[in-house]
């Protein structure tokens, strides 16, 4: 669950912005197959971003693609910022540099992780409306907890929440409470302030929200009670298995464009017990199951079965806390993430690196004395009673750092760079080390440099006599009667960067549409809870509109 304050405006009173999903698309392995699949190989993450946003998505608010995919540097998510003044972001309608006002896409478009070249777009449609999280990162699964910052996370750059700055202790605090949503590095997606947008987060919101989305041109609705068509069983609806070009069973009428009177959306069909979409203890055949496992034992929580009683699944009787779960957890209301610590007295930490300390020394894993953040130490110090913590290292994917980085398979550190590839680029070849490098090696190897100069010369002039022709004086243009022709130069995007989110991942590919509703009526709440389930292994499109968090 992502609790965050809902009152933008800093009125006193709940702005009540919520989302409901409006459609979902399943991408299954049989998508491979179809030509037109857009995602058939593997891509870095601002090329997947690129591919999905070519879909036309202006029937929502926001549209989202779940993923299973391990994109480099620890990246989580990734998606179009919104802003005042240029395009992309909540509400941003499907365009191409011709159809879209100077100035706007054509001179600042960007993203929210990266600065790229305007011609990113390469003459063809996108909607910028976009975002992608992925629920894989170093190879692991990514925990629900951190999964559901990251969508978060890029629903606050949509939103047109830039990075909280790094300077500022007021919207990166740190600390026990730990940093807001929109902190440009790692988190664990369990402290107090994870869940939480951050005052500098607010501000920005509420500007774009006024201008993009409350707006009479803006994409906010009233609240609806259902959505026939979303794939989810909601008020008056009997059942909901989504569009009829998505509805893959004969028990539940689909919505359509045109439906005939006698076969209502989202209702069952005539002498059917029940459907499918109701909940895993209805079958195909439209009967209910009895005695088949519906949910399974996830090491905190015991098996469930159907119990021919309905079509949802029984709860399952949940082990007791501080369980130990996959050799370095702990369970926690019936889910495996909280850190083997707890089971010894203890509270989770990170290790910081020293000088003489071998490099997997940040990724050991490590515990302290509650509240005394001097004691941290690894797993492989405790070893004396009542304190005998097994030597273990992070999982892969774990924060580390002080939240900085992220473990890999070698259990060793790697810093997140919220500026993005780009960044890491620049550095790479335009760092003072590197540049000094460079100078030492030219020094050292000066007679090479000599001739490598030399040749560059020679055949630049052997080029030039070989196919150069001289050209005729050009007359002025006002002269000769010939119009001024305009020339298109590639220039960079604005200097913001592009986003990447970091948080941890479902089991699936897919795409959610969101389309926000805003009512004009204040809540009684000043939170909107969140929530974001795990997909099987299938990519998953979802298509949304506005009351309530995915």
């Amino acid at each position: 669950m992502v609790l965050f304050i809902n009152n933008f405006d800093q009125d006193g009173r709940p702005d009540n912005v919520s989302f409901l999903i409006k459609r979902i698309k399943v991408h299954t392995l049989d998508a491979l197959k179809d030509p037109v699949y857009r995602f058939p190989a593997n891509y870095g993450v601002e090329k997947f971003l690129e591919l999905f946003s070519e879909e036309d998505y202006d029937a929502f608010c926001l549209a989202y693609m779940f993923t299973y995919r391990d994109f480099e540097g620890g990246t989580l998510g990734l998606a179009w910022t919104g802003d005042l003044k240029n395009a992309g972001g909540v509400c941003e309608k499907n365009g191409s540099p011709a159809q879209i006002p100077s100035g706007s896409l054509r001179d600042k478009c960007r993203y929210s992780l990266i600065s790229f070249l305007c011609w990113h777009y390469r003459g063809s449609l996108k909607s910028l409306n976009t975002g992608i999280v992925t629920l894989l990162n170093y190879g692991k699964y990514v925990p629900p907890i951190v999964s559901h910052v990251t969508l978060a996370h890029e629903i606050g750059h949509n939103f047109g929440s830039p990075h909280d700055p790094e300077d500022d202790i007021v919207c990166t605090p740190g600390g026990d409470n730990g940093n807001y949503i929109m902190f440009a590095r790692a988190t664990s997606g369990d402290k107090r302030n994870n869940n939480k947008f951050s005052p500098c987060s607010v501000r920005s919101i509420n500007a774009v929200l006024n201008t993009k989305a409350r707006s009479l041109k803006g994409c906010f609705t009233e609240i609806q009670d259902s959505i026939c068509g979303n794939g989810v069983v909601e008020k008056n609806e009997q059942c909901d298995c989504g569009w009829e070009e998505d509805c893959e069973e004969s028990c539940c009428f689909p919505m359509r464009t045109n439906p005939p009177r006698d076969e209502p959306p989202c209702m069952l069909r005539p002498n059917v017990i029940c459907s499918p979409s109701q909940g895993p203890c209805c079958s195909h055949d439209c009967s209910l199951k009895i005695g088949e496992e519906c949910r399974g034992d996830n090491g905190c929580r015991s098996p469930s079965y159907c119990d021919g009683k309905g079509p949802q699944c029984p709860p399952s009787t949940n082990k007791p806390n501080k369980t130990v779960c996959n050799e370095e957890f702990v369970c926690y209301m019936g889910e495996c993430t909280g850190s083997i610590c707890v089971a010894y007295g203890l509270e989770s930490c990170q290790c910081r690196r020293g000088p003489n300390d071998p490099a997997t020394k940040a990724c050991e894993l490590c515990c302290k004395l509650p509240g005394d953040d001097y004691s941290c130490k690894s797993s492989f110090e405790w070893n004396s009673s009542p304190y005998d913590v097994p030597d273990l290292y992070a999982k892969p994917g774990t924060p580390c750092d002080n939240y900085n980085g992220y473990c890999d398979v070698f259990q060793k550190c790697r810093e997140v760079d919220p500026s993005g590839p780009l960044a890491t680029l620049r550095k790479l070849f335009l760092s003072n080390e590197s540049m000094a490098s460079v100078k030492r090696w030219i020094l050292t190897h000066w007679w090479v440099a000599v001739i490598l100069g030399l040749c560059l010369v020679i055949c630049m002039s052997i080029i030039v006599r070989l196919f150069g022709k001289p050209s005729e004086s050009l007359k002025p243009l006002s002269d000769s009667g010939q119009t001024n022709k305009s020339i298109g130069i590639l220039r960079p995007c604005s200097n913001q960067p592009l986003v990447k989110a970091r948080t941890q991942a479902l089991t699936a590919n897919s795409n959610i549409a969101l389309a926000h509703t805003s009512s004009h009526r204040k809540s009684t709440s000043n939170f909107v809870r969140t929530s974001v389930s795990s997909f099987s292994n299938k990519h998953r499109s979802l298509l949304m509109t506005g009351n309530g968090w995915v």
